[in-house]
């Protein structure tokens, strides 16, 4: 009788504490960090059913295994001078885009060096002597936006 008892309080209380902590230890083991990307892709693959490119963007990322709200994954669809879009994706994600015969490269985000041609430093000018300060350091001259 105390066996059933056992048996019993194993059935109704331990099993499904254990499958949830599988379960959730599987959930844990999914989860990846996502990382944002330009994906570049051939524009000719896109299918006739999508009126922009940014629908097709949508459909791709809406395709992919464990998809978050596409909406937020799309950053930006490009379609001037390359064709693609950035997004927010997981490498298995990304993974999954590159299998498609639509998709030509990935460019993970980088940051650059700012520079600028309006910059003093980067015209070599210098702020004590030259003709920077012997013109007033452009004080008096007006320019104008077109």
């Amino acid at each position: 009788m105390t066996t059933k008892i056992f048996y019993r309080h194993l059935l109704l209380h331990v099993l499904p504490c254990l499958l949830l902590l599988l379960g959730i230890s599987n959930a844990v083991s999914k989860s990846e960090d996502y990382q944002t990307y330009i994906i570049h892709m051939d524009h000719s693959q896109k299918p006739a059913s999508f009126i922009t490119h940014e629908s097709w963007h949508l459909s791709i990322l809406k395709s992919l295994s464990y998809p978050a709200d596409n909406k937020e994954m799309l950053l930006y669809s490009y379609n001037h001078a390359i064709h693609g879009f950035s997004a927010r994706l997981t490498p298995s994600q990304l993974s999954e885009i590159e299998k498609s015969p639509a998709h030509l490269a990935t460019y993970p985000e980088s940051f650059g060096k700012l520079f600028t041609t309006h910059s003093p430093k980067f015209l070599g000018l210098n702020g004590n002597s030259g003709l920077w300060p012997a013109a007033s350091y452009g004080a008096g001259c007006h320019h104008r936006n077109y």
